[in-house]
C-alpha cells in the first residue's frame, strides 16, 4: 500500500504528538521540574503510540514492521489504531492537566536530616540480611542464563522465578546504601554524591545484566536518580547528559545483542514495534472481530497470576484459573501458540480487546489521574526512603503501563518492590512515632512549667515602691 494513502492519519498523529509534547512541557513548567511523572507518562505515550504510528505508516525501508502490519489489515484496523492513539492521548493529557498547582507553586525539598537514627539502623539491618541472599540469588540466576544461552529472559519456571525476584532485591540493597552515604556527612559534598550515585547505578546495571532487558534497567535505576538529583545542584550539566548518553548506549548495545548480527539496532524498528505499540491496536481490532470483547479477562488474569503466584512461592500449588492474559491472546492469535508469551500488545490494544474505544479513553484517563496522585505524593514525601518508594511507583506507571501488559506492574510492585515498600512503611511509621513523642514531650514540658509557675513563692512587695 502506498504511503500517500496514509497521509491523513500521519498528519493527525503528527499534530496530536506535537500537542502532547506541548502539554507535557507546560506541565513541567508549572511544576518547576521536568522530571515529573505527569510529563514523563505523556512523553512515553507520545513515543509508544503516535510516533510509533507515524513510523509504522511511513513504511521506512529496512525497518521490521513487527508481528502485525496495519497497512495489510482492514480499514477498521487502521481507523481504530489511529483514533485510539489520538483519543488515548487526549484523555491522558486531560487527566494530567487537572488540579495543577498555581503559578506561584515552588517544589519542596526533603528536610534535613535525610535519615534519622532509626532509619539508618533499619538500612544497616536490611543490608546485613539481604546482601548475602541477593548475591547468592544473582549468581544462581546468572549461571542458569549462561547455560541456556538466552539473550533475553522472559519466562522462568517456578524454581528459578524465586531467584529472579530475590536477585532484583539487590537493587534496593544498593539504593539503601547509597542513601545512607549521601544522607550522611559525606553527602554534603556534591562530588561525593555524584560519585556514589554513579557507582550505585553501575552496580544496579551489573546486577540486572542477566535479564537482557532494556526498560527494566531504567525502571530500577531512575528512582534513585530522581531522589538524589536535587543534591547535585551545580553538577546537573554533567550528570544528566552523562546519564542520557549511558542509557542510550546501553539500550543500543542490548538491542544489538538481541538482534541478529546482520540486523543490528534500527531506530525505526524500535519506534515502530519494539517499544512502539501503535500497530497492535490494529491487531486488537482483528482479534475482537474474530473473538468478541473479553470484558476484563486479561486484566483479571494478570492480577490473579501474580496473587496466586505468591501462594505457589510459599508451597501452595494453586493453579491459575482458565483466564488468558493479553500476551497469551496475542501469541495465540498471531502465531497460533499458547506458550509464546512475549508479544506484548500494549495498554491501548489491551483496553480495546476488553472494552473497545471507550476502554482506551477511560483507561488512559485513569492512568493519568493515578499518575498525578503518585507524583503529588512523591513531591510531598517527608523522608528519603518514602520518596524513593513513590519514585519507584511513579516510574512503573510511566514505563510499565503504556507499552506493557497489565500484569507487569503488579509483579514489579508485589514481588520486586516488596523490600522498598516495607522500608517506606517503616520510615513513615518511625517518623510519625518520633513526631508524636516530641509532641508529647512538649506538652509534658509545658504542663510542668505551668505547675512550677503556680507553686513558685510570690516575691514580697517592697514598701514605698511602686511598679
Amino acid at each position: 500500500m502506498d504511503v500517500s494513502t496514509h497521509l491523513l492519519p500521519i498528519l493527525g498523529l503528527t499534530l496530536y504528538a506535537l500537542g502532547g509534547l506541548t502539554v507535557a512541557l507546560y506541565i513541567a513548567k508549572r511544576l518547576g521540574r521536568f522530571l515529573n511523572f505527569r510529563t514523563l507518562v505523556i512523553l512515553n505515550y507520545v513515543v509508544v503510540s503516535p510516533v510509533s504510528g507515524i513510523v509504522h505508516l511511513m513504511q521506512l525501508k529496512g525497518a521490521s514492521r513487527g508481528y502485525f502490519d496495519v497497512s495489510t489489515a482492514t480499514d477498521q484496523g487502521l481507523v481504530n489504531a489511529t483514533l485510539g492513539s489520538i483519543l488515548g492521548l487526549f484523555a491522558l493529557c486531560l487527566a494530567c492537566l487537572l488540579k495543577l498547582p498555581g503559578d506561584d507553586f515552588k517544589p519542596t525539598h526533603l528536610p534535613e536530616p535525610w535519615l534519622i537514627t532509626s532509619e539508618k539502623r533499619f538500612i544497616v539491618l536490611a543490608t546485613l540480611l539481604m546482601l548475602p541472599v541477593t548475591i547468592f540469588a544473582t549468581l544462581q540466576i546468572q549461571a542458569y542464563v549462561r547455560t541456556t544461552e538466552l539473550t533475553r529472559v522472559i519466562v522462568l519456571n517456578d524454581g528459578m522465578a524465586r531467584f529472579s525476584f530475590i536477585s532484583n532485591w539487590l537493587v534496593w540493597v544498593v539504593s539503601f546504601l547509597a542513601l545512607l552515604i549521601i544522607g550522611g556527612r559525606a553527602g554534603k559534598s556534591r562530588v561525593v554524591t555524584l560519585l556514589v550515585t554513579a557507582a550505585a547505578t553501575l552496580a544496579i546495571v551489573a546486577s540486572l545484566s542477566w535479564t537482557g532487558g532494556r526498560s527494566v534497567i531504567i525502571v530500577m535505576v531512575l528512582p534513585l536518580i530522581l531522589v538524589v538529583l536535587p543534591k547535585l545542584s551545580g553538577l546537573r550539566w554533567l550528570a544528566v547528559p552523562a546519564a542520557i548518553t549511558a542509557a542510550t548506549a546501553y539500550i543500543i548495545s542490548v538491542s544489538e545483542n538481541r538482534s541478529s548480527v546482520d540486523r543490528g539496532f534500527n531506530v525505526a524498528t524500535w519506534l515502530d514495534w519494539e517499544w512502539g505499540r501503535y500497530s497492535m491496536t490494529g491487531f486488537a481490532t482483528e482479534y475482537v472481530e474474530n473473538n468478541g470483547y473479553v470484558f476484563g479477562e486479561s486484566f483479571l488474569a494478570g492480577i490473579t497470576s501474580v496473587l496466586l503466584g505468591i501462594l505457589r512461592l510459599i508451597g501452595l500449588p494453586i493453579p491459575n484459573p482458565p483466564l488468558h492474559t493479553s500476551t497469551q491472546m496475542s501469541g495465540q492469535h498471531l502465531l497460533n501458540s499458547t506458550t509464546l508469551v512475549h508479544i506484548v500488545p500494549g495498554l491501548n490494544a489491551e483496553l480495546f480487546m476488553n472494552f473497545g474505544m471507550f476502554g482506551i479513553i477511560g483507561g488512559c484517563f485513569v492512568l493519568g489521574r493515578v499518575t498525578c496522585w503518585v507524583d503529588r505524593k512523591y513531591q510531598q514525601a517527608p523522608t528519603a526512603i518514602v520518596k524513593l518508594a513513590f519514585a519507584y511507583v511513579g516510574t512503573l506507571l510511566v514505563f510499565r503501563t503504556v507499552s506493557a501488559d497489565s500484569g507487569s506492574i503488579y509483579s514489579y510492585l508485589i514481588y520486586v518492590g516488596a523490600p522498598l515498600l516495607l522500608a517506606g512503611w517503616y520510615s513513615t511509621f518511625t517518623r510519625r512515632r518520633d513526631k508524636q513523642r516530641l509532641i508529647s514531650e512538649d506538652k509534658a514540658s509545658a504542663r510542668h512549667k505551668a505547675r512550677q509557675s503556680v507553686l513558685a513563692p510570690q516575691q514580697p512587695a517592697v514598701p514605698g515602691k511602686t511598679n
